[in-house]
């Protein structure tokens, strides 16, 4: 809660004014002291000394009140000592932090253990629960697959040392890059965009959490994308575990250049996607008679075989050539075939089996 400017009043007179930037957690505690340098521990509780120089509090029914810096009275008390006589110790609720009007001695109070005070600590001497807390903010997942739909759930914030409802919103700031890729539903963290690893491994997003106390905390927080290895990113052909094999890019489909696709090069040809001379390139024919031999460019290694058809415009024509099946053991292969007389003929080479 900030207290910024929230003042300490002895009756109607202003003993002590908490500066710029007080904030008391939730469930915490702040001690003021009348004046001196208090020395110690105190629970972790806020502790300041009165603005004012002095409380001037007796036991004589002044009423003690905090409050805001409009003068709206946020807590009241009476401070009355019903015994006449200075007992020589704080003055306590009994039980603790619940108990009702009157105040009972504190060496009286359940669980005191006859102590005569705890200045910023519960009765007993433990830390009140939020002193020393200090607000955090994070998420409980913070890793996203690319390609998700638009409206998948990240993961919900986690706030802790914040007190009842919390609000979230993007803010400006250091590390704001990609506020505009997410949205909030409630406590969660939702995608508001298709994201792609290709693009950008890591989203960055700057978020403030505030609570119905005047709790509040700005953080940057990164959210991964991860990688589809499975995905054809340049469609050619290829996953990208393939391609990791390959060593061929993820994001050009011919990563040498050469005209032919790495799918192509890697699971028709054959041929080195890498290397813009490793290629399938068939010289000119030559003819004997009705014989017509055929070479071309290949891999040692790589099986290869001749296919025909009467018409390029008959995609299903293509069909085997018996007996054409050649094992490349040199970086030329070449097959001769007969031409049947009169008919005319298309040939082209198939890729069997890879090395």
């Amino acid at each position: 809660m900030d207290i910024s400017g929230w003042g300490l009043y002895n009756d109607d007179t202003l003993r002590h004014t908490f500066a710029d930037g007080t904030v008391l957690p939730h469930q915490a505690a702040a001690v003021v002291f009348g004046g001196g340098t208090p020395t110690g521990g105190f629970g972790n509780s806020l502790v300041q000394t009165a603005t004012g120089g002095f409380l001037g509090i007796t036991n004589n029914g002044d009423t003690v009140s905090v409050r805001n810096p409009g003068g709206g009275t946020i807590a009241s008390l009476i401070f009355e000592n019903p015994f006449g006589f200075d007992i020589d110790a704080s003055w306590t609720r009994d039980p603790d932090i619940t108990g009702g009007e009157p105040l009972v001695a504190h060496y009286t109070a359940t669980g005191s253990g006859e102590s005569f005070f705890s200045p910023g600590t519960l009765v007993n001497g433990d830390p009140f629960p939020g002193n020393g807390a200090i607000p955090s903010l994070t998420l409980s997942n913070s890793t996203i697959a690319e390609n998700e739909a638009i409206g998948t759930t990240i993961g919900n914030f986690i706030a802790v040392n914040f007190g009842g409802a919390v609000a979230y919103s993007f803010v400006a700031g250091a590390g704001d890059d990609d506020n505009g890729l997410f949205i909030f539903d409630g406590g969660f963290l939702l995608t508001d965009a298709i994201l792609d690893a290709e693009v950008k491994t890591s989203c960055q997003i700057r978020v403030n959490a505030d609570d119905q106390l005047g709790v509040s905390l700005t953080v940057s927080l990164i959210i991964t994308v991860t990688d589809d290895l499975f995905e054809d990113a340049d469609g050619d052909g290829l996953n990208e575990t393939e391609e990791g094999v390959a060593g061929t890019s993820d994001t050009n489909a011919d990563t040498d250049g050469d005209g032919v696709g790495d799918g192509d090069e890697v699971n028709q040809w054959g041929t080195d996607p890498l290397d813009p001379n490793s290629t399938a390139r068939a010289e000119k024919p030559t003819f004997d008679g009705n014989d017509i031999t055929i070479t071309w460019s290949s891999v040692i290694g790589v099986t290869y075989r001749l296919q025909q058809n009467t018409s390029l415009d008959d995609p299903q024509g293509w069909v085997d050539v018996d007996g054409t099946e050649t094992i490349a053991n040199a970086n030329t292969s070449s097959v001769t075939v007969t031409i049947p007389g009169g008919d005319e003929r298309f040939y082209r080479v198939r890729t069997v089996i890879l090395k």
